[in-house]
């Protein structure tokens, strides 16, 4: 049934960026002086243009070959039932979840051949030359290129406008009737980066190709080549055959959606969803069959949706109107008795539309979990005003805040304590609620609360530390750093790591007193300092580092702290080259 008013209008594209998308529609299909590869091996093409404004184009062509889409080999994701493995971190190294550090997977296939692009390929040059240009740098791509084409464009973030490239536009990339390409932490990190806005995927409602990679290798491996045949404009197309949309099996697909979909509908709208999950569950229910269809003519509609992107390269780009689908479908669903609806020109079922408003409804909660959070900022600052002034009190004293609060003889060595219970806490919850994806996928990319973590980290964490020592957890337990460092300092930590593009590990300044502990609790229990000498050395050269750039206080140096009394029990020859004697009162 249909609506009874106009669906909500979505975020409506830029009258440059449909004459982009247009431009990049004319570009992805082929012409008789230019048509697509049949080899298994991708290719591309770059193409100049001034108008809407200069840009250079890089079109990635399909394949038409199984063997560009299936793993080559079981080390490269061929034992996977999907045939996925993880990225290579050199790579991509920002597609992973930052705090737990799962590495993001990704069809194996796509990702070898788009690494055979840049190492036997011109693509690299091309996109160096286009930057040093001061192009805007457009990717694109039909079919399996348009997934070649979504890795590129994620590799140029990652290379050229996140490291020192401050000047660079963010690229475009635009695909038609793409594959899916990575796992839901794939698609986490885009969105964490923020990167979702610059890759819009176009689908046909019907479109099967962009739906393979959620049915499992062994259910596909010998139908997929038929189907590329059929599709392929190298082959004269023959009908499919009956199986050829054999049911998925119970397997549960890896593969996300990932970036910003627009479902182009024979009523010319464009259904646009950033929902992963609402994505998801539309390319579901829009292949169910009705009742009274044949599977046969199912089969053809949905191998012949794979060219209707063609009608995009005319002109009707610019009389498309953008729906908000999600917003259109909560909207309709209260109070309604309906046995299905058609919103943006696309028919639903009721469960389908159940279906997606509960993935509109998870989105808005995670939302609604970020504003509770958001709400405990001043609590949080509050704190650590009070523990700022706990450390500067014990400065005053000529007493290193650490010591004082591993020794706690003083109320306001309670007092802070109190104080650190009860940050660990707030900051225990944040890190709960993202382990259980309860929290926007953005933020631990918030830089607001990045540096609120990396504050929290650097002032609070010596504390726990002291508490550890003090009660000599490390006896029973082990060292800090390897068996007691609670989460909520390896995230906050990995956050700030990720957003300044710094290897992984380098912000360990929060851990200066557990490495010393440790390698005065060694020394206690037998060992020479010869064996200790290198570790020794590297400790004195970070803090060094850390205290040259404001990240290790002064307090560390001060002639009564733990760590220049054992300090200065080391071989006098050491200590004359140490880098950090002219720091530490004679």
């Amino acid at each position: 049934m249909p609506m009874d008013t106009p669906p909500p209008r979505g975020a409506a594209l830029s009258d440059d960026d449909r004459l982009l998308v247009a431009h990049c529609a004319a570009l992805s299909f082929p012409s008789a002086s230019r048509s697509p590869t049949s080899a298994a091996s991708a290719s591309f093409q770059v193409h100049h243009a001034s108008h809407p404004y200069p840009c250079a184009a890089f079109v990635f062509q399909p394949t038409w070959s199984a063997a560009g889409w299936m793993p080559s080999s079981p080390d490269a994701g061929g034992r996977a039932p999907f045939g996925d493995a993880e990225v290579d971190p050199a790579l991509f190294p920002s597609l992973r979840s930052v705090g737990s550090g799962v590495p993001a997977r990704a069809s194996a296939a796509f990702v070898a051949a788009f690494r055979g692009l840049l190492d036997g390929s011109p693509l690299q040059t091309e996109v160096s030359k286009a930057v040093a240009e001061e192009k805007r740098v457009v990717f694109t791509g039909h079919s399996s290129g348009g997934s070649i084409a979504t890795l590129a464009a994620i590799w140029f973030l990652e290379n050229c406008t996140r490291r020192g490239s401050v000047n660079q536009a963010q690229p475009f990339c635009v695909t038609f009737g793409a594959p899916l390409v990575g796992d839901n932490v794939f698609n986490h990190a885009v969105r964490r980066e923020g990167w979702s806005q610059c890759i819009l995927h176009f689908i046909m409602p019907l479109d099967i190709i962009p739906r393979i990679p959620l049915a499992p290798l062994e259910s596909s491996r010998e139908q997929i080549q038929s189907v590329l045949d059929w599709l392929s404009p190298h082959s004269p197309n023959f009908s499919p055959v009956g199986n050829s949309l054999r049911p998925l099996s119970k397997k549960k697909s890896p593969y996300r959606p990932c970036g910003t979909y627009l479902f182009l509908t024979s009523t010319e709208q464009l259904i646009i969803l950033t929902n992963s999950d609402a994505v998801l569950q539309l390319l579901f229910y829009c292949l169910q069959l009705d009742p009274q269809q044949q599977l046969l003519d199912a089969a053809a509609r949905s191998l012949s949706a794979h060219w209707e992107y063609e009608s995009i390269k005319q002109n009707v780009m610019q009389e498309i109107v953008c729906v908000d689908y999600l917003r259109a479908i909560s909207s309709s669903l209260p109070g309604r008795q309906m046995n299905g609806t058609a919103i943006g020109g696309l028919e639903l079922s009721k469960e389908a539309m159940l279906s997606l408003a509960a993935a509109a409804q998870w989105e808005k909660q995670r939302e609604i979990n970020q504003a509770k959070i958001d709400a405990n900022c001043s609590k949080i600052q509050e704190a650590l005003k009070s523990l700022n002034e706990y450390k500067r009190t014990c400065e005053l004293h000529e007493v290193s805040y650490y010591d004082s609060f591993k020794l706690q003889r003083e109320v306001h060595d309670f007092n802070s304590n109190v104080r650190r219970l009860e940050l660990a806490g707030l900051w225990d919850e944040i890190i709960e609620m993202l382990r259980r994806r309860e929290l926007p996928d953005a933020f631990e990319g918030r830089e607001e609360w990045v540096n609120l973590g990396t504050s929290y980290r650097r002032l609070v964490e010596p504390l726990d530390i002291a508490n550890y020592y003090r009660h000599s957890k490390n006896e029973d337990t082990g060292s800090y750093l390897s068996k007691g460092r609670p989460r909520r300092y390896k995230y906050t930590q990995k956050w700030r790591e990720q957003l300044h593009r710094i290897p992984l590990g380098s912000s360990l300044e929060s851990c200066f007193w557990a490495m010393s502990e440790e390698l005065q609790a060694e020394m206690i229990n037998g060992k020479s300092f010869e064996d200790l000498k290198d570790r020794v050395g590297k400790l004195e050269s970070d803090a060094l580092g850390w205290f040259t750039s404001g990240n290790l206080g002064r307090d560390v140096f001060l002639s009564s702290s733990s760590f220049v009394i054992w300090w200065k029990t080391l071989p006098e020859q050491h200590r004359s080259a140490s880098c950090i004697a002219r720091l530490v009162p004679s």
